[in-house]
This record gives structure tokens, C-alpha cells and sequence, in this order.
């Protein structure tokens, strides 16, 4: 079964490396601004998770880690922030996601 994606969706992926270890492509940043694009607290969070692990290849890192780097991201970019959620952040596993 196959979705049908809005041709005014963005499709945005992340830098390998930016300017801050932290770093998030500015453009995504804007798109959920504009309500073009919006994130899960999950996915948002597994979105960091992965960044993280392109950033510190091969080393451990545990939930905590994730957390910290999810919260940098959304102090830089306030606008990433769950408006109704009321716990900061979530965890995922992003073992099981692909």
C-alpha cells in the first residue's frame, strides 16, 4: 500500500556534519515553522538519535545522551519543541526503526 505525499511536503534529510556537533539543516527548522512539516515527539527524538550516532561513530552512547542532545537541538531550534506535550522528552528504540 503505497501514501500519497502532499506535493507541498518537504522532504528533508541531515547533514552528516555541520558547523556544531549539535547541528540540524536550518531549512528543516523552518519547515515546521510553516506548518509544512511536522515531527512526532518520537520521530523527532529518533531523528536526533541518529544524528548523534552519524556524530560519535562506533562509541556507546546511552538514553541520557540522546535526551541532552535532543534538548541542545530544540534550545537552538525552540520551534522543534512539542507544543502539547508535557514531559520534555520521550524515549524511543531506535533499534527496531528503520
Amino acid at each position: 500500500m503505497s501514501k500519497n505525499i502532499p506535493s507541498e511536503e518537504v522532504i528533508l534529510s541531515l547533514p552528516n556534519e555541520g558547523k556544531e556537533d549539535f547541528e540540524i539543516y536550518p531549512i528543516l527548522a523552518t519547515a515546521i515553522q510553516k506548518n509544512v512539516l511536522t515531527l512526532h515527539r518520537n520521530r523527532f527524538l529518533l531523528v536526533c538519535a541518529k544524528q548523534l550516532l552519524n556524530i560519535n561513530k562506533g562509541s556507546m552512547i546511552s538514553k541520557g545522551m540522546y535526551k541532552r542532545y535532543a534538548k541542545m537541538v530544540v534550545e537552538k531550534y525552540p520551534c522543534l519543541k512539542d507544543i502539547d506535550f508535557e514531559e520534555e522528552f520521550v524515549s524511543c528504540n531506535i533499534d527496531n526503526q528503520k
